[in-house]
């Protein structure tokens, strides 16, 4: 089982597989709730990799400003209390999106929350954390393919050790990366690449073109599956209504489709797989 004083042991010993061309950061977030919109970090830890096989690491606690809900403290076990002479996000955040300059992301359910909640801590105050840009390895979207379960489980499934620490974003998030290194062992389908992986990691499944279900195949066209244009193609939204998608793309969607609408707006539309 892991446990507080193996994790510098395990972090010092993970090695990726694979080559970098950009820094690659696992990170885990612990937060005042479920709601990456409204809800606020209580605590971060960042693993970064780097295409030199060096390694850094951010780690904060964060006072909130507004009170934590005791459902949530039973969950990661942080009271308002515990935070009191932290940071706030905003003194920590110019050390935080320095270190993330650059770097593509990992994490478990990482695009739905993580980089959700990141993406509005940051918008609050008025830095421009771009979504459009980032790649992203998610090991929840690996597992899901085989099994439907929480981190503890995978871990377990994975590892074959008992995640004692859950809920704790350091320990989560050094987990995370062990199960994900599991992962490339034993599923033979996973690629060995980044970019090949980060694709890998697209879970949205036929008839669906990206993670959010905002796209949909139709007779080998892509058609917008929600909003105003509902069912009609993306090629004609591109050529009628520019605004409707740039919009899309400033606001807080998964990275993927933020990814799809950049490139259609530049007249590059998805190929529809095998």
């Amino acid at each position: 089982m892991i446990r507080s004083n193996e994790i510098n042991e395990i972090e010092n010993s993970l090695e990726l597989p694979f080559e970098l061309k950009n820094p690659l950061i696992f990170l885990d977030i612990e937060a005042t709730g479920p709601d990456p919109q409204i809800d606020r970090i209580i605590e971060i830890h960042c693993l970064k990799f780097l295409p030199n096989k060096e390694k850094d690491s951010f780690y904060a606690q964060v006072n909130p400003t507004e009170k934590i809900p005791p459902e949530s403290t039973l969950i990661h076990g942080f009271t308002n209390n515990d935070l009191s002479q932290a940071p706030s996000f905003k003194k920590i955040a110019k050390d935080l999106f320095s270190f993330f300059e650059g770097a593509d992301f990992g994490g478990y359910n990482v695009a739905r929350f993580d980089l959700r909640i990141l993406f509005n801590e940051f918008k609050k105050i008025d830095i421009k954390f771009d979504l459009g840009r980032v790649k992203v390895i998610d090991p929840f979207q690996i597992y899901i393919k085989n099994n439907k379960r929480n981190l503890s489980t995978a871990y377990q499934h994975y590892c074959d050790k008992e995640l004692t620490d859950a809920h704790g974003a350091r320990a989560d998030n050094i987990a995370t990366i062990e199960v994900f290194l599991s992962q490339m062992k034993k599923h033979e389908d996973i690629p060995d690449s980044f970019d090949e992986i980060a694709d890998y990691c697209v879970n949205a499944g036929s008839p669906y073109v990206d993670p959010e279900r905002f796209l949909k195949w139709q007779f080998g066209e892509v058609i917008l599956n929600s909003g105003k244009h509902k069912g009609r193609l993306l090629k004609e939204i591109v050529k009628e209504d520019h605004g409707f998608l740039f919009w899309v793309t400033k606001n807080n969607f998964h990275p993927v489709l933020i990814r799809i609408i950049k490139n259609a707006l530049n007249g590059k539309f998805p190929e529809k797989p095998n």
